[in-house]
C-alpha cells in the first residue's frame, strides 16, 4: 500500500485551520494513494422500506443525504441484506459518504465502502473528510462508471517512511478537537447556556405535556402565515460579499447555496421569515435578508413571534412536508393556506406562554447534553496532556 509519489505541501482537506495546525500540515510529508488500494467499493443488496420490521437495532440507509442517509431504524429483516458496521455508505444521489457505526440495510443505489486497513476513531474522521472531498468528481460520472472512477481516484495522505502516517492523523485531529471544544466551552459560558437547570414553570410545562393536560385548538396556516413567491435570479448575478444569503430550492446547508453582497433592492427578501424550497419542501427560518433562486417561496408570520415561538412554528411547518410533496407545485400555495394544524390554546387563543416555557425547557435539556459532553471532552484532553 505504498504511495505513488511523495512531496511536502499543505493539503487543505480541513478548510481554514489555525496557524499552528497549518504549520503541522506544511511540515509533514505527503504521498499519493489510489482509493482502490485503500478501500473496496461494493454494491449493496437492497430492498424497499415495506420489508422493514419493528425495532431500532439497525439503520435503513437510502441514496439521499438527509439524516446521514438514514430513512429510519428497523428491526432484523434478514441476514443476506445486512451490511456490517465499520464501513461507509455512499448514496448515489448526492455522493455523500457516511461512516456506519451499527449494522445497516440499504435501499436502492447505495454503495458500501470497506477499508482495507484497520482505522481508529481519528483515522475514520480523517478518511471521512478525504472521501467526501471526492463528491464533485463522482457526481460528474455516470453511475455505471462510478466504481472504477472511485478506485482510480488519487488522494493525498500524510506519510512517514513511505507508509501512511496514522500517528500524525490522530495527533492532528485531536488538536483540532481540543481547540473546538475549548471554543465551544467559552461560547457556552459567555451566552449563559451552561445554566441548564429547569425553572418551576418549565418543569410544569413538561409535566403538563407528558400528562396530556394541555388544551389544543385547530388553526389554518393561512390565518397564521402569508405564503408568497419570491423574485428569483441565477447565481451568476451574485456579487462579492457575505451580507446576504442566496437561497435555493434544495435543503443542503439550510437551502443556502452561498453568501453574496448586495445585488438589488427589488429581489431582496427580509429576515424574520421562512424560506420554502419546492424541491424538498423544507422550511428554514431566515435570520437575515436573503435573495432567492428559482422555486422558492417566502412564508411570513402574521403574528409577532419570539425566538422560542419561531422554533415551535418551525417544527409545525416542517411537519407538513409530506402533504406538500404530494401536490403539484402550482397547488402548493392553496394547499398550504388550507392546512389545519394543532396549537396549544388558553381561553381560545394560542398559548404563547406555554410555547415559551415548553420550548425553553427542551432547549435546556438539549444544552445539558452539550455541556456534559464538553466537560467530558475537556477532562479527557487534560488527562492526555
Amino acid at each position: 500500500m505504498g504511495s505513488l509519489s511523495t512531496f511536502k505541501e499543505t493539503r487543505r482537506y480541513f478548510g481554514k485551520v489555525d496557524s499552528p495546525l497549518n504549520k503541522m500540515l506544511e511540515d509533514v510529508e505527503w504521498g499519493k494513494f489510489r482509493l482502490g488500494d485503500l478501500f473496496d467499493i461494493e454494491s449493496t443488496s437492497s430492498f424497499n422500506k415495506d420489508k422493514l420490521t419493528v425495532g431500532d437495532e439497525y439503520d435503513y440507509v437510502t441514496r439521499t443525504s438527509q439524516n446521514q442517509g438514514i430513512l429510519q431504524s428497523t428491526g432484523f429483516v434478514n441476514e443476506e441484506n445486512l451490511n456490517p458496521a465499520g464501513v461507509w455508505s455512499l448514496g448515489l444521489l448526492q455522493m455523500d459518504f457516511f461512516f456506519r457505526r451499527k449494522p445497516w440495510y440499504a435501499g436502492q443505489f447505495v454503495r458500501k465502502i470497506i477499508p482495507k486497513m484497520e482505522l481508529d476513531e481519528y483515522s475514520i474522521q480523517w478518511m471521512s473528510t478525504v472521501l467526501n472531498k471526492q463528491r464533485k468528481k463522482l457526481l460528474s460520472v455516470l453511475v455505471r462508471d462510478l466504481d472504477e472512477a472511485f478506485k482510480n481516484t488519487l488522494v493525498e495522505l500524510p506519510i512517514k517512511n513511505g507508509e501512511i502516517n496514522f500517528d500524525f492523523m490522530g495527533h492532528f485531529i485531536a488538536k483540532i478537537e481540543a481547540d473546538r471544544i475549548k471554543k465551544l466551552d467559552a461560547y457556552l459560558s459567555a451566552t449563559g447556556f451552561k445554566d441548564y437547570y429547569l425553572t418551576s414553570e418549565e418543569q410544569k410545562a413538561l409535566d403538563d405535556f407528558e400528562d396530556g393536560d394541555i388544551d389544543w385548538g385547530e388553526f389554518k396556516l393561512g390565518d397564521l402565515f402569508y405564503i408568497e413567491s419570491t423574485q428569483s435570479f441565477n447565481k451568476d448575478r451574485l456579487t462579492v460579499g457575505d451580507d446576504y444569503d442566496y437561497v435555493t430550492r434544495t435543503s443542503q446547508n439550510q437551502g443556502i447555496l452561498q453568501s453574496t453582497g448586495f445585488v438589488n433592492k427589488e429581489n431582496l427578501n427580509p429576515g424574520g421569515v421562512w424560506s420554502l424550497g419546492l424541491l424538498q419542501m423544507d422550511f428554514f427560518f431566515r435570520q437575515r435578508p436573503w435573495y432567492a433562486g428559482q422555486f422558492v417561496r417566502k412564508v411570513t408570520p402574521k403574528i409577532e413571534l419570539s425566538q422560542y415561538s419561531v422554533q415551535w412554528m418551525s417544527a409545525v411547518l416542517n411537519k407538513q412536508k409530506k402533504k406538500l410533496l404530494s401536490v403539484l407545485v402550482r397547488d402548493v400555495n392553496e394547499t398550504f393556506k388550507n392546512i389545519l394544524v394543532e396549537l396549544p390554546i388558553k381561553n381560545g387563543e394560542i398559548d404563547f406562554d406555554f410555547i415559551e416555557c415548553f420550548t425553553s425547557a427542551i432547549h435546556k435539556l438539549v444544552i445539558k447534553d452539550v455541556v456534559e459532553y464538553t466537560n467530558q471532552k475537556i477532562t479527557a484532553h487534560d488527562q492526555i496532556v
